[in-house]
């Protein structure tokens, strides 16, 4: 994923899938080329960079 699209899902009302290594992320922070996710089934929260993101299917 881009730094532009992350946003866009950061800046979204609804609710879009992420995923990093196919586990559901949320994104709640951008910073540069990094972003901090929070995993969705472990509620774990950790920094990434943005390339490693997918959107989900």
């Amino acid at each position: 994923m881009d730094i532009k699209k992350a946003t866009e899902i950061f800046d979204s009302l609804g609710v879009i899938e992420v995923k990093y290594k196919n586990s559901p992320v949320w994104i709640e922070k951008i910073d540069a080329d990094r972003v901090q996710v929070r995993d969705i089934e472990t509620n774990r929260r950790f920094d990434v960079s943005v390339y490693d993101l997918v959107e989900g299917n």
